[in-house]
């Protein structure tokens, strides 16, 4: 029977056999030009295993019994559906670094898609259990949204002063304002008056730590 995990572990079989071949291409020889087919067969087979559990399989989709998620929150069996393939991804942008620039961050973007794909269903499993599949958001659910985005912008932006980073700071900007999104909308769900007056008054707060910050990141 096909489930998210196995589909995640079929398709992470496929993507290491395709790293596998596409890191033995650096040997010359008249198998070099095999290895990259071997590369290319084995990445459109893991891709598209990894688009079945993505779409079908995906549990905040699909919840049947057969594809409930397994195990405790956290470690359960969203890490081999998702979070593998990303590791290998994320392995190949790391240190093949014989490959053109434009393909290890194609590769990384790839990795952190899949990552905050992790993420999202993790959260989502942590609230709602079985009942993942069902359609809308919680209020809890959306409120550990917002403060995982905040601590992932927050982290990016120290990054930038620190470093004194240009593209890290244009990085973190969006995520600290795409943070704001899932707490407003939490707000806005809320029938009590005082709480959504609570959330207009933070905006300017929210609003000036951004502009403070990337006023430091460009000094």
């Amino acid at each position: 029977m096909v489930t998210h995990w196995f589909a995640g572990i079929f398709a992470t079989l496929w993507l290491a056999s395709a790293a596998n071949q596409l890191w033995r291409t650096q040997i010359d020889g008249w198998t070099k030009k095999l290895r990259l087919v071997l590369t290319g067969l084995y990445l459109l087979l893991g891709a598209l295993v990894l688009g079945i559990g993505l779409t079908f399989f995906n549990p905040a989709i699909n919840g049947t019994r057969v594809n409930l998620v397994q195990g405790v929150i956290l470690f359960n069996t969203l890490i081999p559906a998702y979070l593998l393939p990303a590791l290998i991804f994320g392995f190949v942008a790391w240190r093949f670094r014989f490959l053109e620039q434009g393909l290890r961050i194609a590769s990384g973007i790839v990795a952190l898609a899949l990552a905050a794909i992790w993420a999202f269903l993790a959260i989502r499993h942590g609230w709602r259990g079985d009942l993942m599949s069902n359609p809308g958001f919680t209020q809890p659910e959306l409120y550990t949204y917002t403060i995982v985005l905040l601590l992932l912008g927050a982290g990016l932006l120290y990054q930038a002063i620190a470093r004194r980073s240009a593209p890290l700071r244009k990085a973190a900007m969006p995520r600290c304002s795409l943070s704001i999104s899932p707490g407003w909308s939490g707000c806005f769900a809320s029938s009590h008056s005082s709480r959504l007056v609570w959330c207009w008054r933070g905006l300017p707060f929210s609003t000036a730590g951004q502009r403070r910050g990337s006023g430091r990141g460009q000094t």
